[in-house]
């Protein structure tokens, strides 16, 4: 799969044996940087299919929603959940690859604005488990504060009602933000620039970091996901999946990934 932006992040969670099959349920994000060429289309599903995938979350896909219902229709491996912007297709888009194992326990889907998509699963043994698959915005001018506040918020709200309800969360994507940094800057000051508010309230609400569990994650393995050529960018890690408290022991590993090492 071509994409310059993102590496992977992998979390093998929820050991479900007893539910389903002795296979480790495997997720993973990754930002495609569109998804509307054919050929990723294809790439991203025989990945899917050959990886043996449980669920893969989607980050800026820029699909319209027309485009989005017809790309998978003809697969017979997973269902495809999506949540586009209808106002414009650039800069936006999530999506979420289900493996059919899993599909058939979903039992409410929804989304945000072309920036969240997800699931919730009732499995058997009466485990509930929501997945949130997250695009955030990568422009912070003040502009813009406002309608990233209402993402924000629209997060916390799903996280804060499935602690409420206890499910099991997983919450991936796109972050835009480098959790290192809000540490740095809060650990510093005692304040932080808005733009980390969702960090700082999902630490707050106990979820975690599951690359920085399973990780060392210092100034020599900053275990970056994001890189460009222009001199006025720096690496940074972007991509992450946080869990709820309750699945920390379930994890058994978290990494960022290239795609042709994975």
């Amino acid at each position: 799969m071509n994409n310059n932006k993102n590496n992977k992040n992998k979390n093998n969670s929820i050991p479900v044996e007893a539910t389903i099959s002795n296979t480790p349920f495997r997720v993973i994000t990754q930002n495609v940087r569109g998804l509307n060429s054919p050929s990723k289309q294809l790439q991203t599903e025989r990945f899917f299919i050959d990886k043996n995938i449980s669920v893969m979350g989607l980050a800026e896909t820029k699909l319209t929603n027309k485009a989005a219902k017809f790309i998978y229709n003809n697969n017979n491996s997973f269902q495809f959940f999506y949540n586009n912007k209808a106002s414009s297709p650039l800069s936006q888009g999530v999506g979420l690859l289900i493996s059919n194992e899993y599909a058939k326990f979903i039992q409410i889907s929804g989304g945000y604005n072309g920036r969240v998509v997800y699931i919730d699963l009732f499995l058997k043994g009466r485990m509930k488990v929501r997945i949130i698959q997250v695009y955030l915005h990568a422009n912070f001018h003040s502009e813009f504060q406002e309608e990233i506040e209402k993402t924000h918020r629209y997060i916390m709200d799903l996280v804060e009602h499935g602690q409420r309800s206890n499910y099991r969360i997983i919450l991936m994507g796109d972050f835009n933000v480098n959790p290192e940094k809000y540490k740095s800057h809060y650990n510093r000051s005692g304040n932080f620039h808005w733009k980390y508010q969702i960090i700082h309230d999902l630490m707050n609400h106990n979820m975690v970091d599951t690359v920085d569990l399973h990780q060392d994650i210092d100034p020599t393995t900053p275990h970056n996901t994001y890189f460009l050529t222009q001199t006025n960018h720096n690496p940074s890690r972007l991509d992450l999946i946080y869990v709820s408290c309750d699945l920390v022991v379930d994890v058994l590993h978290s990494n960022n990934y290239h795609i042709s090492k994975f």
